[in-house]
């Protein structure tokens, strides 16, 4: 007999590895609790349609539960008789494909996460389905309640459902009406047991579901407009008697025909029309007079108007004059929108034949009225070339076994780019499909234009700030194969193809790419470059990881020959024709002409940094935020027409406010942080200045008294993007300024539309954070000045030097992508520090060999694999003690193992000590056998697992 083996949505003391009690439903493996899967019976009307990735209903104990098919067995480890058959199908088709189940089991091995939390990372959000308890009075109520007397929270609950339409609520809902979920369940259990009410278990619908939306559409022509448009509206005796007069010869008939033709039961209709003057008795001989004859007293012309103003058909005629305006199929809402019509206008005018009504499922697309206009393949350059040779024979699709990694080791602006778009093209030459990241989704904007112009509207997005329907649709559109190229950020690697050829992971070095803990979530912290790897393992395809400053753990692998390295170290010359079509207008626009083109090389070369060691400029009287060098630079520049970039990755007009007498810093009570100083932000409406925490975004008032010993010398200290922007308009005051970070770019949409407009060159100076700094394609920028290369240099964590020299390398590469040449100013209080150099050189050797040896002295990554185990708990002693009584079991725990290269680092109070009101305690698991040493025991609940993190604060 074949059993299916089910994924189960288990509960949180579940996944923990709790569950030790048999249950009376599906039987569990002997496997680690993360990996539990539960087998259970195929019903006969599921026989031969149940297949890997199929969403379900299972039951659980005494509950009802989702879960994804996983595979099938031939034997269960208990009894065949114990086995309860699954209930139905959730999902008519597969969710997920046989790879994506494969995968997920990989994730949930390395990665010591739930299956069931990995799983679902393939699926897009809202279309999992819960269960809730429905509560009901039942039949027999009087008779149940004679025989006791009801509780106070008992009479309120049943008084309650009495109210309510079916006499049903749900179990939330009662919770609500007695302000206590807890009161509410034992009331709830009182009354059942009393025959009062009655409990069953019902699906919760889910959260997003495919689009329905109804169309309208002109069919009568004129004819039968004008036979029944006059049947629209409400009833009115004096409307039908005017319309049947417009129809007789003359506009006349004798007063008995009138009223007899309309089934007047009184000739009051006829008075109302000749008081009105709209009829009138009719000039003639004494016997038609004598026989009481009536005519119209108005022009025909004027019939149909004063029919539709006593019927009240007027929305009606104007929904038939704009449908006839608009012959194409229009949306109920464009035709609401456009007549202010409701659905009983549409309904009227469709019973009558007029128009036609339908309704169809359509797609949101996040993409509607994007037009791209499509471009040619530029002549490769000899070292894209190269790469292109080795790239093209990986992406053959007879090549057997596993997908190769290939690291593209290309300085910014030397043509990665292209090399990406030419694999995705010969991919879908093949009838597979491909899948593109990009690090932050303000890149999104700018990778769908390249993108797009050359495969339309094959692409697909898959990224946070689409609503939950475009996610929804455009997941459908790659699952069903209408689109075959995913873009997106780092959840974009679980997109759904069928056959993928190719992973694309740009800017592969950014942080953003590995999924990292949020206060109240437990979902696996995956990174996105791994599970590309085990990805290109599983299904063969290849994967292009592609940066100018590769992670320390990438360019460690293709040392070692796990990654196949392409290196390109010259920048890609713009060809005199794209400098013609998009330069020069723009240099034109802002009133400044070249007087000559400089030769292609000029183009080729990376900008010359300057080190300017800010330590000089205190010495010097300068404490201005700008150098004296900065400013004169973008003085320079501003006045040649051309744009600069000032970065600095702090938001807000000050990092702290403090007290200069007792030292007091106005802190986040939850997050123990200092609250940052934003000027005029507008990040709040009622306030033009306020004190945010960038962890919880608490908002509170700007003190301008110490709360502890009652000082006014309360002053605000540090910088941030906000002040940077106040000082660059007092010190450029002709100056077009755009800030561009989280508080400017939260809508949606925003990344897109400032992108556009500083490209286009409707602002001369740009300052922001480190979304500035990743990928962006800016060719009229000639100078980039960082305000402060410290900001993350000496944070205790063992990536601050990496981090550091790769954001500023990224930024140094928006200038000079272009004829125009460029330069960067690098202001800096430890201008020695090798991160800072090798930037300022753009040396990315020097940096490695350096960051290597500090590496290998502290056996850190990837030299040694590294956990982090974080618990967290309201109060302090409670995290104290939690991660003290785990270090005990673990040191224990490795003794017994005998893994001596493998040691704990803790506990300790987390960097970021307290976040959202809960105390942070973690624990470091460092070497070779830290996996084995957590699989060997289960973690009690509260316990968040890292493996490879990308940070230790």
């Amino acid at each position: 007999m074949l059993y299916v083996v089910v994924a189960v949505d288990l509960s949180l003391r579940q996944k923990m590895g709790l569950l030790t009690r048999r249950q009376d439903d599906g039987r569990e493996s002997d496997e680690h609790p993360l990996f539990k899967a539960f087998h259970y019976a195929i019903p006969a009307t599921l026989a031969g349609s149940l297949e890997v990735g199929h969403l379900v209903w299972v039951p659980f104990g005494h509950q009802q539960r989702q879960g994804l098919v996983i595979g099938f067995d031939d034997a269960t480890p208990v009894p065949p008789d114990q086995i309860r058959p699954i209930l139905k199908l959730a999902s008519p088709q597969p969710l997920l494909r046989s790879y994506q189940v494969e995968l997920a089991r990989w994730m949930s091995h390395h990665y010591l996460a739930p299956l069931w939390d990995t799983l679902i990372l393939m699926l897009p959000p809202g279309v999992l389905q819960g269960t809730e308890r429905m509560v009901h009075l039942t039949a027999h109520n009087a008779a149940a309640r004679a025989g006791r007397t009801l509780t106070r929270d008992e009479r309120l609950l049943v008084a309650w459902l009495a109210a309510q339409a079916g006499g049903e609520s749900t179990l939330r809902e009662l919770g609500e009406v007695l302000g206590s979920a807890r009161r509410a369940r034992a009331a709830v259990a009182e009354l059942r047991r009393a025959g009062i009410v009655a409990e069953v278990l019902v699906e919760k619908p889910p959260a997003v579901r495919p689009r329905r939306e109804r169309f309208v559409t002109l069919v009568a022509d004129p004819t039968r407009l004008r036979q029944r448009f006059p049947r629209l509206g409400r009833r009115s005796k004096q409307a039908d008697l005017l319309a049947w007069l417009a129809t007789q010869p003359g506009g006349r008939a004798s007063r008995d025909a009138a009223l007899e033709a309309v089934r007047a039961q009184s000739d009051a209709p006829l008075r109302a029309l000749l008081a009105r003057g709209w009829l009138s008795v009719a000039d003639g001989d004494g016997e038609s007079v004598q026989a009481g004859a009536v005519c119209l007293a108005v022009p025909p012309a004027r019939v149909p108007g004063l029919l539709t103003e006593m019927r009240g058909t007027q929305t009606h005629l104007t929904v038939l004059e704009f449908l006839a305006r608009n012959p194409t199929e229009m949306t109920v809402g464009e035709v609401y929108a456009a007549t202010g019509a409701m659905l009983r206008h549409l309904e009227a005018l469709a019973a009558e034949g007029l128009i036609l009504i339908t309704e169809r499922e359509v797609t949101r697309n996040p993409l509607a009225g994007r037009v791209f206009a499509p471009d040619e393949p530029p002549v490769l350059t000899d070292e894209q070339s190269e790469a292109w040779r080795e790239i093209e024979v990986s992406l053959n699709v007879d090549r057997r076994g596993p997908g190769e990694v290939f690291l593209i080791h290309g300085v910014t602006g030397s043509g990665k780019t292209e090399l990406y778009l030419r694999a995705v093209a010969e991919v879908l030459r093949q009838k597979r499909q491909a899948i593109v990241l990009v690090p932050e989704i303000a890149l999104t904007p700018q990778t769908i234009a390249r993108f797009g112009a050359r495969f339309g509207e094959t692409i697909a997005l898959q990224h946070s700030q689409l609503s939950l329907g475009e996610r929804f649709d455009e997941w459908r559109r790659l699952r069903d194969g209408r689109a075959e190229v995913a873009i997106g950020s780092r959840s974009a690697i679980f997109a759904p193809v069928a056959s993928p050829g190719l992973v694309v992971i740009d800017e592969e070095h950014e942080w953003t790419y590995k999924q990292e803990a949020l206060p109240g979530y437990r979902f696996p912290h995956y990174h996105a470059r791994d599970v590309a790897e085990t990805l290109a393992r599983l299904t063969g395809c290849t994967v292009l990881l592609g940066s100018a400053t590769p992670s320390v753990e990438s360019a460690y692998r293709a040392q070692r020959g796990a990654y196949r390295l392409l290196t390109m170290s010259g920048r890609v010359a713009l060809q005199r024709r794209q400098r013609t079509a998009t330069l020069r207008p723009l240099l034109q626009q802002r009133g400044v002409v070249p007087d000559s083109e400089p030769p292609d090389e000029l183009a080729g070369g990376l900008p010359p940094v300057q080190v300017v060691d800010l330590r000089q400029e205190l010495r010097a009287g300068n404490t201005s935020i700008f150098s004296r060098a900065l400013q004169r630079a973008v003085e320079t520049t501003l006045s040649a027409g051309e744009q600069a970039v000032l970065f600095l990755n702090r938001r807000g007009a000050s990092t702290f406010v403090m007290c200069r007498d007792c030292g007091w810093v106005a802190s986040c009570p939850r997050c123990d942080l200092s609250l940052t100083y934003h000027e005029r932000s507008g990040i709040i409406a009622s306030a033009p200045t306020s004190l945010v925490c960038h962890q919880c975004n608490r908002h509170a008032p700007v003190p301008t008294i110490c709360p502890c010993c009652l000082s006014v010398r309360v002053k605000h200290f540090g910088v941030g993007t906000e002040q940077v922007e106040i000082r660059a308009h007092e010190l450029f005051p002709g100056a077009r300024i755009m800030r561009w970070d989280k508080d400017t770019a939260s809508e949606k949409g925003a990344h897109e539309r400032m992108l556009s407009r500083f490209a286009a060159g409707q602002a001369d100076l740009l300052i922001g954070t480190q979304m500035i700094a990743k990928g962006l394609d800016l060719p009229l920028v000639t100078l980039v000045g960082v305000i402060t290369a410290d900001t993350a240099m000496h944070l205790p964590d063992f990536r601050a030097a990496e981090r550091t020299f790769q954001l500023l390398t990224q930024v140094a590469g928006r200038a000079g992508r272009s004829f125009l040449g460029g330069r960067v100013i690098l202001q800096t209080y430890t201008p020695l520090h090798y991160a800072i150099q090798a930037a300022s050189r753009h040396d990315y050797h020097t940096f490695y060999t350096h960051e290597m040896a500090f590496r290998a002295e502290h056996a850190y990554p990837p030299l040694a694999p590294l956990i982090k185990l974080v618990y967290s708990a309201s109060k302090a002693e409670t995290a104290q003690a939690a991660a003290e009584e785990l270090a005990g079991v673990l040191a224990t725990h490795l003794a017994q193992l005998g893994l001596g290269a493998t040691d704990l680092i803790g506990p300790a109070p987390a960097f970021f000590g307290r976040l959202w009101g809960r105390y942070r305690w973690q624990l470091l698991v460092r070497g070779p056998g830290a996996h084995e040493l957590l699989l060997g025991l289960t973690l009690p609940p509260g316990w968040i697992v890292d493996v490879d993190p990308g940070s230790v604060l």
